[in-house]
Protein backbone atom coordinates (compact mmCIF):
# COMPACT_ATOMS: atom_id res chain seq x y z
CA UNK A 1 0.00 0.00 0.00
CA UNK A 2 0.57 3.77 -0.50
CA UNK A 3 -0.42 6.81 0.75
CA UNK A 4 0.36 10.09 2.20
CA UNK A 5 -1.51 13.97 2.51
CA UNK A 6 -0.37 17.06 0.47
CA UNK A 7 2.92 17.35 0.19
CA UNK A 8 6.61 17.82 1.48
CA UNK A 9 7.42 20.99 2.81
CA UNK A 10 10.81 23.05 1.70
CA UNK A 11 14.05 21.11 1.10
CA UNK A 12 15.28 20.35 4.08
CA UNK A 13 12.60 21.07 6.18
CA UNK A 14 10.27 17.57 7.44
CA UNK A 15 7.14 16.70 6.30
CA UNK A 16 4.21 18.76 6.88
CA UNK A 17 1.70 16.09 6.82
CA UNK A 18 2.65 12.30 6.56
CA UNK A 19 0.12 9.35 5.96
CA UNK A 20 0.35 5.50 6.02
CA UNK A 21 3.31 4.80 3.05
CA UNK A 22 5.01 8.27 2.44
CA UNK A 23 8.19 6.67 3.79
CA UNK A 24 7.77 3.75 0.56
CA UNK A 25 8.05 6.58 -2.11
CA UNK A 26 10.17 9.43 -0.88
CA UNK A 27 13.00 7.59 0.86
CA UNK A 28 13.21 5.29 -2.78
CA UNK A 29 13.87 8.44 -4.54
CA UNK A 30 16.73 9.66 -2.52
CA UNK A 31 18.26 6.57 -4.05
CA UNK A 32 16.80 6.66 -7.59
CA UNK A 33 19.52 7.20 -9.98
CA UNK A 34 16.78 8.86 -12.63
CA UNK A 35 16.96 12.59 -11.02
CA UNK A 36 14.36 14.56 -9.20
CA UNK A 37 12.04 14.35 -11.85
CA UNK A 38 11.83 10.49 -11.68
CA UNK A 39 9.15 11.01 -8.36
CA UNK A 40 6.98 14.38 -9.39
CA UNK A 41 4.05 12.45 -9.53
CA UNK A 42 2.48 10.77 -6.57
CA UNK A 43 -0.19 8.74 -8.27
CA UNK A 44 -2.91 11.54 -7.28
CA UNK A 45 -1.57 10.83 -3.67
CA UNK A 46 -0.54 14.57 -3.38
CA UNK A 47 -0.52 17.84 -5.88
CA UNK A 48 2.94 18.95 -6.56
CA UNK A 49 4.23 21.50 -3.77
CA UNK A 50 4.87 24.99 -5.47
CA UNK A 51 7.88 25.13 -3.36
CA UNK A 52 9.66 22.46 -5.25
CA UNK A 53 8.97 23.80 -8.35
CA UNK A 54 9.32 27.83 -7.95
CA UNK A 55 11.26 27.84 -4.32
CA UNK A 56 9.26 31.17 -2.03
CA UNK A 57 6.55 31.21 -4.18
CA UNK A 58 4.43 30.05 -1.28
CA UNK A 59 4.78 31.75 2.22
CA UNK A 60 6.55 29.06 4.33
CA UNK A 61 4.08 30.37 7.22
CA UNK A 62 0.91 29.02 5.32
CA UNK A 63 -1.28 25.75 6.85
CA UNK A 64 -1.89 22.93 5.33
CA UNK A 65 -5.54 23.94 5.42
CA UNK A 66 -5.69 27.51 5.62
CA UNK A 67 -8.11 29.36 3.39
CA UNK A 68 -6.92 31.44 0.50
CA UNK A 69 -6.30 34.89 1.61
CA UNK A 70 -4.61 37.99 0.73
CA UNK A 71 -1.13 36.73 1.43
CA UNK A 72 -0.27 34.71 -1.56
CA UNK A 73 -0.24 38.17 -3.31
CA UNK A 74 3.16 37.43 -3.97
CA UNK A 75 2.68 34.56 -5.65
CA UNK A 76 3.77 34.36 -9.12
CA UNK A 77 0.94 32.27 -10.78
CA UNK A 78 2.34 33.89 -14.37
CA UNK A 79 5.83 32.00 -13.53
CA UNK A 80 4.11 28.68 -13.78
CA UNK A 81 1.80 29.22 -16.71
CA UNK A 82 2.39 27.59 -20.42
CA UNK A 83 2.29 31.06 -21.80
CA UNK A 84 5.87 31.82 -20.34
CA UNK A 85 7.50 29.44 -22.83
CA UNK A 86 5.17 29.86 -25.81
CA UNK A 87 8.07 32.26 -27.24
CA UNK A 88 10.66 30.10 -27.76
CA UNK A 89 8.78 26.82 -27.61
CA UNK A 90 5.80 27.65 -29.97
CA UNK A 91 5.30 24.37 -32.10
CA UNK A 92 5.31 22.21 -28.61
CA UNK A 93 3.21 24.75 -26.95
CA UNK A 94 0.39 24.74 -29.53
CA UNK A 95 0.88 20.49 -29.28
CA UNK A 96 0.14 20.66 -26.14
CA UNK A 97 -2.68 22.94 -25.95
CA UNK A 98 -4.52 20.27 -27.71
CA UNK A 99 -3.51 17.47 -26.50
CA UNK A 100 -4.44 15.08 -23.27
CA UNK A 101 -2.07 17.02 -20.84
CA UNK A 102 -3.55 20.41 -22.04
CA UNK A 103 -7.01 19.72 -21.80
CA UNK A 104 -6.65 17.14 -18.76
CA UNK A 105 -8.85 19.75 -16.29
CA UNK A 106 -10.91 21.35 -19.32
CA UNK A 107 -12.19 18.10 -21.11
CA UNK A 108 -15.78 17.63 -20.60
CA UNK A 109 -15.41 13.93 -19.36
CA UNK A 110 -13.28 14.51 -16.32
CA UNK A 111 -15.42 17.99 -15.86
CA UNK A 112 -18.74 15.62 -15.75
CA UNK A 113 -17.00 13.16 -13.12
CA UNK A 114 -14.95 15.39 -11.03
CA UNK A 115 -18.26 17.65 -10.88
CA UNK A 116 -19.79 14.26 -9.14
CA UNK A 117 -17.07 12.81 -7.10
CA UNK A 118 -15.61 16.59 -5.87
CA UNK A 119 -12.15 14.57 -4.84
CA UNK A 120 -8.75 15.85 -4.32
CA UNK A 121 -7.69 12.75 -5.52
CA UNK A 122 -8.98 13.75 -8.81
CA UNK A 123 -7.02 17.00 -9.33
CA UNK A 124 -4.17 15.81 -8.43
CA UNK A 125 -3.04 14.11 -11.61
CA UNK A 126 -5.38 15.76 -13.68
CA UNK A 127 -4.37 19.15 -12.07
CA UNK A 128 -1.01 18.57 -10.27
CA UNK A 129 -0.20 22.67 -9.40
CA UNK A 130 -3.74 23.24 -7.79
CA UNK A 131 -3.58 24.36 -4.41
CA UNK A 132 -6.08 24.37 -1.64
CA UNK A 133 -4.45 27.21 0.20
CA UNK A 134 -4.84 29.48 -2.68
CA UNK A 135 -7.73 28.17 -4.85
CA UNK A 136 -10.14 26.60 -2.47
CA UNK A 137 -10.92 23.01 -1.64
CA UNK A 138 -11.27 20.28 -4.39
CA UNK A 139 -15.33 20.89 -3.70
CA UNK A 140 -15.88 24.45 -4.62
CA UNK A 141 -13.51 23.92 -7.58
CA UNK A 142 -15.98 21.25 -8.68
CA UNK A 143 -18.60 23.48 -8.15
CA UNK A 144 -17.01 26.69 -9.90
CA UNK A 145 -14.49 25.91 -11.82
CA UNK A 146 -12.47 28.95 -12.75
CA UNK A 147 -11.27 27.63 -16.33
CA UNK A 148 -8.34 31.12 -16.04
CA UNK A 149 -6.86 29.54 -13.60
CA UNK A 150 -3.49 27.71 -12.79
CA UNK A 151 -4.81 24.46 -12.12
CA UNK A 152 -7.26 24.89 -15.37
CA UNK A 153 -3.87 24.09 -17.79
CA UNK A 154 -3.39 20.50 -16.42
CA UNK A 155 -0.34 19.20 -16.89
CA UNK A 156 1.68 22.25 -18.36
CA UNK A 157 5.18 22.79 -19.08
CA UNK A 158 6.01 23.56 -15.25
CA UNK A 159 4.18 20.60 -14.04
CA UNK A 160 7.05 18.19 -15.60
CA UNK A 161 9.94 20.74 -16.48
CA UNK A 162 10.42 22.57 -13.65
CA UNK A 163 12.16 21.58 -9.82
CA UNK A 164 13.54 23.78 -7.31
CA UNK A 165 13.94 26.47 -9.89
CA UNK A 166 15.36 25.15 -12.52
CA UNK A 167 14.54 23.83 -15.99
CA UNK A 168 14.58 19.77 -16.75
CA UNK A 169 15.35 18.00 -19.67
CA UNK A 170 15.72 13.98 -21.34
CA UNK A 171 18.43 16.36 -23.10
CA UNK A 172 21.84 16.45 -22.52
CA UNK A 173 22.79 19.55 -23.89
CA UNK A 174 25.88 19.07 -22.72
CA UNK A 175 26.98 16.73 -25.38
CA UNK A 176 25.16 19.34 -28.09
CA UNK A 177 27.62 22.15 -27.58
CA UNK A 178 26.30 23.92 -30.85
CA UNK A 179 22.63 24.58 -29.54
CA UNK A 180 22.76 27.86 -28.48
CA UNK A 181 20.05 27.88 -25.04
CA UNK A 182 18.42 30.88 -23.45
CA UNK A 183 18.47 29.51 -20.29
CA UNK A 184 20.20 26.81 -18.27
CA UNK A 185 18.97 23.37 -18.33
CA UNK A 186 19.63 20.85 -16.05
CA UNK A 187 19.97 16.70 -17.76
CA UNK A 188 17.24 14.90 -16.07
CA UNK A 189 16.72 10.84 -17.43
CA UNK A 190 13.82 10.29 -15.16
CA UNK A 191 11.83 12.57 -17.54
CA UNK A 192 11.90 9.82 -20.78
CA UNK A 193 11.62 6.66 -18.59
CA UNK A 194 8.28 5.11 -17.89
CA UNK A 195 8.51 5.43 -14.45
CA UNK A 196 8.00 9.01 -14.34
CA UNK A 197 4.80 8.45 -16.64
CA UNK A 198 3.90 5.66 -14.27
CA UNK A 199 3.42 8.71 -11.20
CA UNK A 200 -0.20 9.26 -13.17
CA UNK A 201 -0.87 5.97 -15.44
CA UNK A 202 -0.28 2.98 -13.46
CA UNK A 203 -2.55 3.20 -9.90
CA UNK A 204 -3.93 0.17 -8.26
CA UNK A 205 -7.71 0.51 -6.73
CA UNK A 206 -8.11 2.85 -3.94
CA UNK A 207 -8.70 1.18 -0.57
CA UNK A 208 -9.31 4.54 1.19
CA UNK A 209 -9.50 7.84 0.05
CA UNK A 210 -9.86 10.24 3.20
CA UNK A 211 -8.34 11.35 5.06
CA UNK A 212 -5.05 9.40 3.82
CA UNK A 213 -5.25 8.74 0.12
CA UNK A 214 -4.35 4.44 0.49
CA UNK A 215 -3.92 1.86 -2.60
CA UNK A 216 -4.66 -2.01 -2.51
CA UNK A 217 -2.24 -4.25 -3.40
CA UNK A 218 -0.15 -4.31 -6.71
CA UNK A 219 -2.63 -7.57 -7.77
CA UNK A 220 -5.59 -4.62 -8.16
CA UNK A 221 -4.42 -2.65 -10.51
CA UNK A 222 -6.97 0.29 -12.14
CA UNK A 223 -5.21 1.56 -14.61
CA UNK A 224 -2.43 -0.83 -15.43
CA UNK A 225 -0.92 0.95 -19.13
CA UNK A 226 2.68 0.96 -17.63
CA UNK A 227 2.92 -2.61 -16.37
CA UNK A 228 1.16 -3.58 -19.49
CA UNK A 229 4.04 -2.40 -21.64
CA UNK A 230 6.71 -3.45 -19.69
CA UNK A 231 5.47 -7.10 -19.30
CA UNK A 232 3.95 -7.39 -23.07
CA UNK A 233 7.07 -6.49 -25.02
CA UNK A 234 9.08 -3.65 -23.24
CA UNK A 235 12.40 -5.14 -25.10
CA UNK A 236 10.69 -4.08 -28.64
CA UNK A 237 10.22 -0.67 -27.73
CA UNK A 238 13.40 0.12 -25.12
CA UNK A 239 12.67 3.75 -25.66
CA UNK A 240 9.28 3.34 -23.11
CA UNK A 241 6.17 5.96 -23.22
CA UNK A 242 8.13 8.33 -24.83
CA UNK A 243 9.21 6.19 -27.49
CA UNK A 244 5.73 6.39 -28.72
CA UNK A 245 4.19 9.11 -27.27
CA UNK A 246 7.15 11.99 -27.17
CA UNK A 247 8.80 10.87 -30.78
CA UNK A 248 10.71 13.81 -32.01
CA UNK A 249 9.84 15.90 -29.05
CA UNK A 250 6.03 15.57 -30.10
CA UNK A 251 3.83 17.35 -27.21
CA UNK A 252 0.40 15.44 -28.88
CA UNK A 253 0.83 12.36 -26.82
CA UNK A 254 -0.26 11.04 -30.46
CA UNK A 255 2.09 7.83 -31.17
CA UNK A 256 4.01 8.95 -33.84
CA UNK A 257 1.84 12.01 -34.87
CA UNK A 258 -1.54 9.84 -35.68
CA UNK A 259 -4.10 12.30 -34.51
CA UNK A 260 -7.08 10.24 -34.70
CA UNK A 261 -7.31 6.36 -34.03
CA UNK A 262 -7.86 5.47 -37.16
CA UNK A 263 -5.02 7.23 -38.58
CA UNK A 264 -2.61 4.25 -36.54
CA UNK A 265 -5.94 1.29 -37.04
CA UNK A 266 -5.66 -1.48 -40.13
CA UNK A 267 -9.48 -2.62 -40.76
CA UNK A 268 -10.49 -5.16 -42.70
CA UNK A 269 -13.87 -6.86 -43.40
CA UNK A 270 -15.16 -9.63 -45.33
CA UNK A 271 -18.16 -11.18 -45.58
CA UNK A 272 -19.42 -14.21 -47.06
CA UNK A 273 -22.73 -14.79 -48.39
CA UNK A 274 -25.09 -18.03 -47.57
CA UNK A 275 -24.85 -20.33 -50.62
CA UNK A 276 -21.10 -19.98 -50.79
CA UNK A 277 -18.76 -22.67 -50.33
CA UNK A 278 -16.47 -23.35 -46.89
CA UNK A 279 -14.32 -25.50 -46.17
CA UNK A 280 -15.98 -28.74 -43.76
CA UNK A 281 -15.64 -28.28 -40.25
CA UNK A 282 -16.98 -31.52 -39.08
CA UNK A 283 -15.90 -33.75 -42.20
CA UNK A 284 -16.36 -33.48 -46.28
CA UNK A 285 -20.39 -32.70 -47.61
CA UNK A 286 -20.18 -33.74 -50.82
CA UNK A 287 -16.70 -35.06 -52.98
CA UNK A 288 -14.57 -31.40 -52.95
CA UNK A 289 -14.43 -31.39 -49.32
CA UNK A 290 -17.14 -28.40 -48.88
CA UNK A 291 -20.15 -27.41 -47.78
CA UNK A 292 -23.28 -25.16 -48.10
CA UNK A 293 -22.88 -21.72 -46.24
CA UNK A 294 -26.47 -21.42 -44.81
CA UNK A 295 -25.38 -18.24 -42.67
CA UNK A 296 -23.94 -14.84 -43.66
CA UNK A 297 -20.18 -14.70 -42.51
CA UNK A 298 -18.93 -11.52 -41.28
CA UNK A 299 -14.67 -11.61 -40.36
CA UNK A 300 -13.34 -8.51 -38.60
CA UNK A 301 -9.25 -8.06 -39.08
CA UNK A 302 -8.05 -5.74 -36.63
CA UNK A 303 -4.17 -4.49 -36.11
CA UNK A 304 -2.95 -1.52 -34.65
CA UNK A 305 0.67 -2.11 -36.16
CA UNK A 306 2.74 -0.40 -33.57
CA UNK A 307 1.31 -0.27 -29.97
CA UNK A 308 3.66 -1.63 -26.76
CA UNK A 309 0.57 -1.90 -24.37
CA UNK A 310 -2.97 -3.06 -24.70
CA UNK A 311 -6.01 -1.56 -26.22
CA UNK A 312 -8.19 -0.02 -24.78
CA UNK A 313 -5.93 0.42 -21.63
CA UNK A 314 -5.96 3.05 -18.86
CA UNK A 315 -9.85 3.73 -18.06
CA UNK A 316 -11.41 0.80 -17.36
CA UNK A 317 -14.79 2.57 -19.07
CA UNK A 318 -12.65 2.24 -22.18
CA UNK A 319 -14.27 0.05 -25.24
CA UNK A 320 -13.77 -0.25 -28.57
CA UNK A 321 -16.67 -2.10 -29.99
CA UNK A 322 -17.72 -3.82 -33.49
CA UNK A 323 -21.36 -3.48 -34.45
CA UNK A 324 -22.94 -4.88 -37.74
CA UNK A 325 -26.10 -3.58 -38.43
CA UNK A 326 -29.43 -4.51 -41.07
CA UNK A 327 -30.62 -2.83 -43.59
CA UNK A 328 -33.35 -1.27 -41.27
CA UNK A 329 -30.77 -0.36 -38.63
CA UNK A 330 -31.58 -2.59 -36.52
CA UNK A 331 -28.15 -4.36 -34.48
CA UNK A 332 -27.29 -7.84 -35.55
CA UNK A 333 -24.11 -8.37 -33.93
CA UNK A 334 -21.57 -6.97 -31.40
CA UNK A 335 -18.13 -7.50 -30.09
CA UNK A 336 -16.11 -5.36 -27.21
CA UNK A 337 -12.67 -5.32 -26.78
CA UNK A 338 -12.40 -4.06 -23.00
CA UNK A 339 -11.05 -5.35 -19.86
CA UNK A 340 -14.13 -5.88 -17.22
CA UNK A 341 -13.55 -5.52 -13.59
CA UNK A 342 -16.15 -6.42 -11.26
CA UNK A 343 -15.23 -3.18 -8.44
CA UNK A 344 -17.02 -5.92 -5.29
CA UNK A 345 -13.82 -7.56 -5.30
CA UNK A 346 -11.58 -6.70 -7.63
CA UNK A 347 -11.60 -9.92 -9.96
CA UNK A 348 -11.34 -9.53 -13.40
CA UNK A 349 -14.63 -11.00 -15.35
CA UNK A 350 -13.50 -11.01 -18.61
CA UNK A 351 -10.63 -9.22 -20.64
CA UNK A 352 -10.63 -9.12 -24.43
CA UNK A 353 -8.56 -6.19 -25.31
CA UNK A 354 -6.26 -5.83 -28.00
CA UNK A 355 -2.86 -7.11 -26.73
CA UNK A 356 0.81 -6.64 -28.45
CA UNK A 357 2.69 -10.53 -28.70
CA UNK A 358 6.05 -10.24 -26.75
CA UNK A 359 7.63 -11.36 -30.85
CA UNK A 360 6.65 -8.68 -32.92
CA UNK A 361 5.21 -5.13 -32.91
CA UNK A 362 1.26 -4.20 -32.51
CA UNK A 363 -1.83 -6.23 -31.83
CA UNK A 364 -3.81 -8.19 -34.05
CA UNK A 365 -7.02 -9.79 -33.65
CA UNK A 366 -9.76 -11.53 -35.91
CA UNK A 367 -13.70 -11.93 -35.09
CA UNK A 368 -15.85 -14.03 -36.64
CA UNK A 369 -19.86 -13.18 -36.47
CA UNK A 370 -22.13 -15.92 -38.35
CA UNK A 371 -25.55 -14.08 -38.89
CA UNK A 372 -29.63 -15.66 -39.71
CA UNK A 373 -29.99 -12.11 -41.80
CA UNK A 374 -28.09 -10.48 -44.09
CA UNK A 375 -25.41 -7.48 -42.90
CA UNK A 376 -25.80 -4.16 -44.60
CA UNK A 377 -23.34 -1.73 -42.36
CA UNK A 378 -20.72 -2.56 -40.36
CA UNK A 379 -18.68 0.26 -37.34
CA UNK A 380 -15.82 0.12 -34.93
CA UNK A 381 -16.60 2.86 -32.36
CA UNK A 382 -14.10 3.41 -29.52
CA UNK A 383 -16.32 4.63 -26.33
CA UNK A 384 -14.70 6.62 -23.92
CA UNK A 385 -16.89 5.83 -21.25
CA UNK A 386 -18.27 2.65 -22.31
CA UNK A 387 -21.38 1.09 -20.80
CA UNK A 388 -22.43 3.92 -19.38
CA UNK A 389 -22.26 6.38 -21.79
CA UNK A 390 -26.04 6.45 -22.64
CA UNK A 391 -26.82 7.17 -19.36
CA UNK A 392 -24.30 10.43 -19.15
CA UNK A 393 -25.21 11.38 -23.24
CA UNK A 394 -27.96 13.72 -22.01
CA UNK A 395 -25.32 15.40 -19.53
CA UNK A 396 -23.52 16.88 -22.76
CA UNK A 397 -23.94 19.77 -25.00
CA UNK A 398 -22.19 17.48 -27.60
CA UNK A 399 -22.31 13.58 -27.02
CA UNK A 400 -19.95 13.00 -29.97
CA UNK A 401 -17.10 13.76 -27.78
CA UNK A 402 -18.08 10.02 -25.79
CA UNK A 403 -16.69 7.89 -28.59
CA UNK A 404 -14.77 8.07 -32.01
CA UNK A 405 -16.17 6.65 -35.14
CA UNK A 406 -12.97 4.34 -36.30
CA UNK A 407 -15.16 3.18 -39.16
CA UNK A 408 -18.42 3.23 -40.81
CA UNK A 409 -19.44 1.58 -44.21
CA UNK A 410 -20.20 -1.48 -45.81
CA UNK A 411 -19.19 -4.88 -44.72
CA UNK A 412 -17.43 -6.16 -47.17
CA UNK A 413 -19.44 -7.84 -49.49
Amino acid sequence: MTGGFYWLSQPGRPLQTAGPGCAGCHIRTTLEWDGPAAAAFSKGVHALNPNRVFPGSIPQSATAHQEPSAQFASFKADSFRAAECLSCHASAHEAWEYSAHGRAFTNPIFQHAFERDRKAWCLNCHAPLWDARRDGEAASIAEEPDIGALYAEGINCVSCHVRDGEIHAATDYSKKPDVKLFHPVRYDPGLARDSFCAGCHQFNFVHELEPFTVYEGDEHPMQNVVRESRESNGALYPAGCTGCHYAQGDHSLKSKGARRLRDKMVIEIATTRPGAARPAKDGPDGEDGQRANRQYSVTLKLSIPRIAHHFPTGDLFRILSFYIYDAQGGELYRYDFRKEVRVVDRAVISDTTLKPRPDEYGAHATIQARLARRPARCSVVYRLQGAIDPDIAGDFKDPAILSETVYEGSCGD
